[in-house]
């Protein structure tokens, strides 16, 4: 799937230079929510072949998730504590050994809300503020698996995906008009993101369903077309329509995680979305999607450490060619 290689770097693309030139992409944060969509998704069609097949075990899909996350994670955090042995005071140093217990335990979604908003200033001070993601990511697939594994069978997964996905969304449309920092970074109001994308990893697992679905996009090519298009249109209306004053995720993410799922679901009507996203500059990208992105916040953070605020656009630049 080049397609989905090519919408990872899309995802990662937005949300590197979003971080790096936040006046020009203002929405390019939601990246982070595009890559919810692909890794539901992507697991979910996992775990349903291996519970098919009755192969699937928890001790094994843990492990095979530490042994994906914690390789890149490391490195990068070593590389930090050593920058910040010579370039952060220790109150600032005694903050990113906290920041990085909270990314190896998946806890940093909890650590970064107990402080302030992603979008407050001294997010900018904080190196490993990125990894609130990857904590919310794990917290979803330490629930779901293992209620998809004792359930199987029992009750339908759909319907277990759907019931989290529209509790998930009416809480983080709720939250969204309560506390901001909750909505963003609590695991309740980002689990639908991934749900979505679990729902699609369905359609296409499910025999049936995927009949349906497959019919459906091969005798309607020019209505695929068509959605394709808007699917991409609300992807780029996010990316630079959205800011931080909006209240998020809620209803302003639903645009950008309908249209990702549409483009993963659509694949085979080949539309010219398809066919660029599938470019092998943006595959190459979205191979290295995952590293890219643990790489490119500290390297931007230390800048402005140094700077004492925004470095110069030069420099920011040359920050996203060095991370890359």
């Amino acid at each position: 799937r080049p397609d989905i290689d090519g919408l990872r770097a899309v995802a990662v693309l937005s949300v590197v230079f979003f971080h790096a030139f936040p006046a020009y992409l203002t929405g390019g944060f939601i990246g982070v929510d595009i890559f919810f969509v692909i890794s539901g998704y992507l697991i979910y069609s996992i775990i349903h072949q291996n519970l098919r097949d009755a192969e699937f075990s928890i001790a094994v899909f843990y492990q095979r998730r530490i042994r994906r996350i914690f390789p890149a994670l490391l490195v990068v955090l070593v590389a930090c504590f050593v920058a910040g042995h010579y370039l952060l005071l220790p109150d600032e140093m005694q903050a990113l050994g906290k920041h990085g217990l909270g990314a190896v335990a998946f806890l940093a979604n909890f650590v970064l809300w107990n402080e302030s908003g992603y979008f407050d200033t001294d997010t900018a001070l904080k190196p490993l503020m990125h990894c609130w993601s990857l904590a919310v990511e794990e917290q979803f697939y330490l629930v779901v698996p293992l209620l998809l594994g004792l359930t199987w069978k029992r009750i339908p997964a759909w319907a277990l995906m759907l019931v989290l996905v529209l509790a998930s969304f009416a809480f983080s449309v709720h939250a969204t008009g309560v506390d901001a920092s909750r909505a963003y970074f609590s695991p309740l109001s980002r689990f639908w993101e991934i749900g979505v994308g679990c729902l699609g990893g369905f359609v296409m697992s499910h025999a049936p369903a995927r009949a349906v679905w497959s019919g459906f996009v091969q005798t309607r090519p020019k209505l695929l077309t068509v959605g394709n298009t808007l699917a991409a249109a609300a992807l780029a209306w996010s990316c630079v329509r959205v800011t931080d004053k909006m209240p998020f995720p809620g209803w302003t993410a639903l645009p950008a995680i309908a249209a990702t799922v549409f483009l993963i679901l659509s694949f085979e009507s080949q539309s010219w979305v398809h066919k660029l996203l599938s470019l092998k500059p943006l595959v190459a990208v979205g191979l290295i999607s995952y590293p890219l992105y643990l790489w490119h916040w500290p390297i931007i953070s230390f800048l402005y450490i140094l700077y004492g605020g925004m470095p110069p656009a030069g420099i920011l630049l040359w920050a996203v060619l060095g991370a890359i």
